[in-house]
């Protein structure tokens, strides 16, 4: 959806000894602009949940959602 958020937002709480949080390495974008990204993001994965079948296998493109459940 948006690659520039995702390359950001991967780096999750873990950060390493090179501080990849630093401000210096990425132009942080606005609070309203990733409220707009998440609710984006929400709306999707609700989609794909509704739409799968109750049980998902690992052959399912939907076990990614169960795995971050």
């Amino acid at each position: 959806m948006n690659p520039k958020f995702e390359s950001i937002f991967a780096v999750g709480v873990d950060e390493m000894d090179w501080d990849d949080l630093n401000e210096a390495h990425y132009d942080w974008p606005a609070v309203r602009d990733v409220t707009i990204y998440r609710e984006k993001v929400k709306n999707i994965v609700l989609d794909v949940i509704e739409k799968s079948s109750p049980y998902i296998s690992w052959e399912s493109d939907a076990w990614i959602i169960m795995m971050g459940i």
